[in-house]
Order: structure tokens, then sequence, then C-alpha cells
């Protein structure tokens, strides 16, 4: 299975404080929750006419009413048609980018722990003393702080000038040197493992990797590009998202290999939601939803509105034609006995707090094949087990957390009645419906509701001067212009203070000297274009893509030879450019021998 390189941009136990949001739980009176069915999280029948006793927010007794003997002074919810799950968790979020209102939400809908797969490290933790200290609502968090990537993604966004504060949740890694200095600087500021989305090269993907097993820390990984051998080596603990294995590959090797990660515990986080319900919709539609959101931070809209202006129809029906590999890839790793656990990928535009986690769970079931039980499973005891607080969370028992979803309707009739929640005990403390309508009414009065409270800092001036040489580049109208440009690239001293250095700087302004090739091309100004790409060659000489489309101008101007020298040299720096083969094919030339 490999993803089409059109959809490619679109894509140890662990100290968390687990007393933490239990704290008003714990000076409470004792609570009972007579006569409610439970389904325990552990994957058994559901048991009715069960009594809960919660003493210090913790679960004291779980048993038939009859069985279970509640003190004078004790709280006392009657359960009758209503049914008990543990809390929930949704294990891929984005909570500096959903911002504070998104924190009382996730509570309000049975979503009472979380995994933070990126973000802006001292606020999350900020947040995170603030619910322990009960002093803002929210669900426990664990967190990976900010994500690791390579230093060309990292200049690629700031260049761009997006709305998100790029330097607080980015580090570029450049190289194995410095990945294992940027883990030890984020396990000293206490991440709960570590996330890894774009990375140089397999030196420096190896290196991060084994820096974060020598801190005993998790590592969650974005795979879309590793050889499958780097997984094998049990080296990633979490698949994020999915991922892709050769296209040659049968059936049986398919199995074979998530068999193999399966055995040495690598799970996937699969947040099959953001798929269908961002991915799949057309850009308009998505926009109509934004529009008519409520309780969304000022930012995260903001930042919803340029990832659908990133977005188009011609994506959409990738995606859409995509979309049951995507599935039939889950499906074939969770019968091979990887662990497929839920996120929800929230700040992904079209994901909600709590219910897109609910979603999740139910494509679970109605397109990776889960029995309603099994999902409720893999939400709330295998979440905890991965996450290695199985001991304390993640089940209904004696001993655990009092982290409790007193839900409407039965969820093992309908998955979809997880959202239907009728009350929530978070560490012990009750949290009735009225309650939980406050906590919604409390995000829609935050002031990040109002007003963009998530700003990115001044533009240094070698972000500046960088930015102006490839705007003139996409002004340039003639090859005299985009030669001016890369003088000024040439001379440009400060690019090495810039992520990456020159090098990763040469990407972006090939990519716009490219551009301004195609600009001339569409033009019918063909011997230009041709000027344009071989200046472009001539800087670049190893840029596989400049090569291709001189190849492609001279086809054009009809110059057989050059064309297919170009296409050639493209080959050559790039073998599985199949573009630059199937031209070599239509011009009866042969491919460069192989080296």
């Amino acid at each position: 299975m490999r993803l089409p390189a059109s959809l490619l941009p679109l894509l140890v136990p662990i100290a968390i404080g687990l007393s933490a949001p239990a704290a008003a739980g714990q000076n409470a009176p004792p609570l009972a929750i007579r006569d409610v069915t439970v389904i325990d999280g552990r994957g058994g029948p559901a048991l009715a006419g069960m009594t809960i006793l919660v003493r210090n927010g913790r679960i004291d007794a779980v048993g038939p009413a009859t069985d279970v003997e509640i003190p004078a002074g004790t709280q006392i919810v009657e359960g009758s048609g209503t049914f008990l799950i543990p809390g929930l968790w949704d294990l891929h979020t984005h909570l500096s980018k959903m911002r504070s209102p998104a924190l009382p939400q996730l509570v309000a809908s049975g979503v009472l722990s979380v995994r933070d797969t990126g973000g802006d490290m001292p606020e999350l933790q900020r947040w995170k003393a603030e619910i322990r200290a009960g002093e803002r609502s929210g669900p426990r968090i664990l967190m990976a702080g900010p994500y690791l990537e390579s230093p060309s993604n990292v200049l690629r966004v700031l260049l761009a000038g997006t709305v998100e504060p790029e330097e607080r949740t980015r580090i570029p890694v450049d190289g194995p040197a410095h990945a294992a200095r940027v883990v030890d600087s984020i396990a000293r500021a206490g991440v709960d493992f570590v996330k890894v989305r774009t990375w140089r090269d397999l030196e420096t993907f190896r290196a991060i990797a084994e820096a974060a097993d020598a801190r005993g820390l998790p590592l969650a990984a974005h795979v879309f590009g590793l050889p499958p051998e780097i997984l094998r080596e049990g080296l990633v603990t979490s698949i994020e998202h999915f991922m892709e294995v050769p296209e040659e590959w049968t059936r049986e090797e398919r199995l074979a290999f998530y068999a193999d990660l399966a055995e040495q515990g690598t799970a996937v986080v699969a947040n099959i939601v953001t798929v269908t319900e961002n991915l799949l919709v057309m850009p308009d539609t998505l926009a109509a939803i934004a529009d008519e959101a409520e309780g969304l931070s000022a930012f995260v809209l903001a930042d919803w509105r340029e990832q659908i202006e990133e977005s188009s129809a011609e994506s959409v029906r990738g995606w859409r034609s995509y979309y049951p590999t995507v599935v039939a890839a889950v499906r074939e790793m969770r019968e091979a006995g990887m662990r497929v656990l839920p996120g929800s990928d929230l700040a992904v535009a079209g994901m909600f707090p709590g219910s897109s986690l609910h979603h999740n769970l139910a494509l679970m079931v109605d397109e990776i094949g889960f029995s309603p039980s099994e999902a409720i499973v893999a939400a709330t005891r295998q979440a905890a087990e991965f996450t290695g607080v199985a001991d304390s969370l993640g089940s209904i028992e004696p001993g655990k957390i009092a982290d409790l979803v007193l839900l409407e309707a039965d969820p093992l009739a309908d998955i979809t009645n997880t959202s239907r929640v009728a009350a929530v005990v978070q560490g012990g403390r009750l949290l009735d419906r009225p309650a939980l309508d406050r906590l919604l009414e409390e995000a829609l009065r935050d002031p990040a509701v109002a007003a963009n409270d998530w700003l990115p800092p001044p533009p240094s001036p070698e972000l500046l001067e960088a930015r102006a040489i490839i705007a003139a580049i996409d002004e340039a109208e003639s090859p005299a212009a985009v030669a001016a440009a890369l003088d000024s690239f040439a001379a440009f001293e400060g690019a090495a203070r810039l992520p990456g250095g020159r090098e990763a700087l040469a990407v972006p302004v090939e990519g716009a000297i490219n551009r301004a090739g195609y600009r001339l091309l569409r033009a019918g100004a063909i011997d230009e274009a041709i000027e344009v790409f071989s200046l472009n060659t001539g800087a670049f000489p190893e840029s596989a893509n400049a090569w291709d489309s001189l190849g492609e101008a001279h086809m054009e101007r009809e110059n057989r030879e050059q064309a297919i020298e170009s296409y050639r040299r493209s080959l050559e720096l790039d073998p599985e450019n199949d573009n630059a083969r199937e031209r070599l094919e239509a011009l009866g030339a042969p491919e460069p021998p192989a080296h």
C-alpha cells in the first residue's frame, strides 16, 4: 500500500499525576451509583443491578446492590436504566491548537484522559498543573511537548507564515548528534513521550528513537516514508494515523509484517475520523462547518481556515478513492494482532472536542470490525495499558481511580450511545448533567473564544529576507528576474541562522524557480522557460525535480536529445521518478544504467 504523493501534505510506566483532578473528590463525601448496568472496560458482559461505591476519589466497592453497604452521608445517584463505563481516552489530540475552551468540553463529553501529540509545552504544563489543583476543568493530560521535525519542514511552515506560533510547537532536529541533545532537553522538561512528525534522514530518525529509548520514553511517530525494516526494529511505540507498506506485498506478507509489529508491542492510533470528517469533505462544506461552529477558540477557527484553503476538490477526490485502502490496512493490522487504539487528531479542521472521539469509536465498529464492547475496551482499559497507567485507570474495579461516565442508553446495543452522557465522575467528583452543562457554558465564556490568544512572534530579519527572495521568484516574469533572485539567495548570509540553514532554504527556492518556469511554459514562452529551468539545474544540480521539468520544456520545443539527457539525469537522481521513466519510454530512449 502506498499513499499517493498528492495526498502526503495533508496527513514504560509513565507518571502523570494520577491523583490530579481527583483532589476535590478526595475531600467529598462518599458517592454511590445504585442499581446501574456496569460495562467495566474489561470486555465481559454488562452487569445489571450493580452498585458502585466511591471513597476518597477511588472505587471502593463494585457489586450487586444487596452486597454493597452504603454508609450514612453518602451521595447517592440512582442509576436505574443507565449504563456506566470507565472514563474515555482520546489518544491523539493537539490541545494547544484547540486552546483552553476544549478542556471543559472534553470532560463534558466523558473524555477524561488525553494524550497530547504536539503542542506548546510550557502552556500544557501550566494547564496540567491547574487541572491537578482543581483550578481548571479539564482531562488528565499526557504530553509529548513539541513535535520533533526535520529542519526543512520547520522552515517550510515558517516561510508560509501560518497563524500558528510554530516556534512554540516544533523543534527542528538537525542530524543524529542534535537528536540526542533535543530528546534529553524535552525529557528533562517532563514530557511523557516523544513525538516525531518528520525527520531529516533515517540516521536522524534512528538517533531520536534510540535517545527516547535510553530515557525510557515511548516514541510516537508519523511513519509515512519510513522503510518497513526500521519499524521491525521495535523503535516505534505507536504509529500515529496509519502506515504504508510496499504496494507489491501480498496479503500474507502484510499480515506477517503487522504480526511482527504486534509481537514487539507496536500499536497504531487509528484516527479514522480525521479521514471521514476532514479529508473526505469538500472545502466549501468544511468552511460552512467552521462558520457554524460554537464554543471553539478564535485561534483554531483561524487555523481551520488555513487548513481549508490548503485543501482542494482534487485532494478530496483522491482521498475518496484511497479511503478503502486505509480501512483495509487498519483491518489487517488488527487481524494480525496489532493493538488499534482510538484518537481524533483534535485540532484538525472538522474535529470537535469529545464528539469526534465518539465518532471515531463508531467508525471502529462500522468500518474496522470492532464490536461495541471491543471499541469501549480500546478507549478505556487498552488505552490505560498502552499509556502505562492500567493499575489506576481504564476499568471499573475496586482500587481504581473513579473516572466514570454514566450513559443514558446502552452502548453495547449501539456504540453511538457513548455520546449520550448523563453524568461524569472525575476523580471521585460527581458532575451531573447540570454541572456538565455549566462546563459547556464555561467554554463559551472563555476569552479565547472571542479573541485569538495564541499569536506567533514577529518574524526574524532572516526569515523576512528569505520570504522576500521567494516572493521575488514567485513574481518573476523573466529569466533575468529569476537570475537576480538567485543572486540574492547566493549572497544571503543570514540563511545559516534559519532552521536547516542554506540547505533547507534551497528546497523552497528550487520550488519557486520551478513554478516560475511553468508559468512561462503555460504562457507559451518556451525558450524563456527552458532558460529558467536551466538556471534551476545549474543552481541545484542534484534536484531530480528540476531536471524533470527541464526535460518537459525541451519536449515542448521538440528538443529530443536535450529532453532525453534531462530525463536521464532526473532518473539517475531519483530512480523512482515514474514520470521520467515513462517519458524516456515514449521517446524510445533506454533508461540510464543502474549504479
